[in-house]
């Protein structure tokens, strides 16, 4: 999970921070309007902390499938792909 994260964030040019340890994560989306609003549109249920609410809280069930894992990294990376899109943020 976290790879994956690491993945999205570098592909941004690294403008976004990953933390937290094991199958507790964060992505830090930098922008309060960017954090989970077209993932939550898109079913994934999403909880944001951070003092903007800017962060988006990865917290697994431990006993998740994988595929399920992707499936919700997928819709979040979709998501995050749409919105930056969207509000025609600079890349890299």
């Amino acid at each position: 999970m976290r790879r994956r994260l690491e993945g999205i964030a570098f592909e941004y040019g690294n403008r976004f921070d990953v933390r937290g340890r094991g199958m507790a994560l964060g992505f830090d989306c930098r922008i309060a309007e960017l954090a989970g609003r077209k993932a939550f549109e898109k079913g994934l249920m999403v909880e944001r902390c951070g003092p903007f609410d800017q962060v988006i809280k990865f917290l697994p069930a431990l006993t998740i499938d994988c595929e399920t894992l992707k499936q919700g990294l997928q819709i979040f990376e979709t998501s995050l792909a749409e919105i930056v899109k969207q509000t025609k943020l600079p890349v890299g």
